[in-house]
């Protein structure tokens, strides 16, 4: 069999054999220092993020095939549907949180209703 060029392609080649030293218990930084060992050289970080690549794709692959089911719906005559059952969908107001905090009266309250004593004001 002819050598890989990439990294990734090397990995992917090893793949069984480190999926299977990963579910038996060994560290990922043994794992690399075990490639590294047998001349594949690869940084943790990069190896890492390979590992994460395989297992989603060995993730996908094995996932059943999700087939939507076909839905009846009714057929509705666009005359007998009245307007009014048309759902009308509310949404939040984005401003509201920032209108309740500006509308907070904050810092000195005078609850007397008269005007500050000029004495009493430092």
């Amino acid at each position: 069999m002819k050598k890989p060029h990439s990294t990734m392609a090397l990995i992917r080649h090893a793949w069984p054999d480190i999926l299977a030293a990963l579910n038996s218990g060994h560290t990922l930084k043994r794992v690399r220092g075990r490639l590294n060992e047998v001349g594949i050289a690869v940084k943790y970080k990069t190896l890492s993020a390979y590992i994460g690549i395989l297992s989603r794709e060995q993730a996908q692959r094995s996932a059943p095939a999700l087939e939507p089911k076909p839905r009846s719906a009714p057929v509705l005559d666009p005359v007998q549907v009245p307007p009014t059952s048309v759902p009308t969908i509310s949404r939040p107001n984005p401003l509201a949180t920032a209108m309740e905090y500006l509308n907070k009266v904050r810092g000195f309250q005078n609850f007397t209703g008269e005007p500050p004593d000029p004495d009493k004001i430092f």
